[in-house]
């Protein structure tokens, strides 16, 4: 982040600097630098979803930047908690309705711009935390979205809004997801991290978890009670799902103008 680089860890291999491509041929990289042994590191002028193989005969690796569209994609929507399991409490708000609504409107959002969205619930009942991903796995998902409130549980009092991946191929996601909310919340940059949740770590496509921000924090709790915010927060994730897939300097749909004549 900051900007977007692409680091390649070849376990101590060593680089031919002479074979290394020169990064003004190609696009979206802008530089590239060795650092120690097996190290490179790739400056990239946008981020954009990406694969990486490891090929033979000569030996070499292989790393695809394709763009790619929101539309027709399917994407789980989760909203936190539910039923039983209220989640954290704030002085007069469940972080579970607070998800659902937010998750909701992230739905809608999603099916107007093409996208194929669908909800682990969409109504105030328990869902198993395994369960959610694995309807993900079995529909099967192009990506996963949790959407959660966080909280500090003790006097300490949190602020912010954070995303969390578990597996490699999602933290490309949950870099562009958090550099998409924050501005859009104007909200504290509460980072990118690798924590090892259940539906993050059991999901096949890329996941991540969205804490939006501190319901236990008197300030932040009056914004999420707020219908004015969430519905901010269901246009950043949609946008954010949109830059993921299209590029980071991709523009949105409504800021295009058709043509005249």
């Amino acid at each position: 982040r900051g900007p977007y680089r692409v680091l390649l860890d070849l376990s101590g291999a060593e680089a031919a600097e002479a074979l290394m491509p020169a990064a003004e041929k190609l696009p979206f990289v802008q530089q590239f630098r060795l650092l120690d042994p097996g190290r490179v590191v790739l400056y990239v002028d946008e981020l954009v979803p990406f694969t990486v193989r490891a090929l033979t005969d000569p030996d070499r690796l292989q790393i695809v930047f394709a763009r790619d569209r929101l539309a027709g994609k399917r994407i789980v929507v989760d909203p936190g908690h539910g039923g039983k399991d209220c989640g954290a409490r704030g002085s007069f708000l469940l972080e579970k309705d607070v998800n659902l609504d937010m998750a909701k409107r992230t739905v809608v959002g999603l099916a107007a711009l093409g996208a194929r969205p669908f909800l682990t619930r969409d109504a105030d009942f328990f869902v198993d935390p395994y369960a959610r991903p694995r309807m993900a796995n079995e529909l099967p998902a192009d990506l996963f979205v949790s959407i959660h409130c966080n909280a500090t549980g003790s006097g300490w009092r949190g602020s912010g809004t954070g995303t969390y991946y578990y597996r490699a191929r999602s933290k490309g996601l949950a870099v562009v997801m958090q550099d998409t909310l924050v501005p859009k919340l104007a909200s504290r940059d509460y980072g990118v991290h690798c924590e090892n949740f259940c539906v993050t770590r059991e999901t096949n496509m890329p996941a991540i978890l969205i804490e939006t921000l501190f319901i236990d924090n008197r300030t932040e709790e009056k914004l999420l009670a707020q219908p004015q915010f969430r519905q901010q927060l269901a246009d950043g994730v949609c946008e954010g799902l949109r830059r993921y897939l299209e590029g980071t300097k991709s523009v949105p749909p409504a800021t295009l103008v058709e043509p005249s004549g």
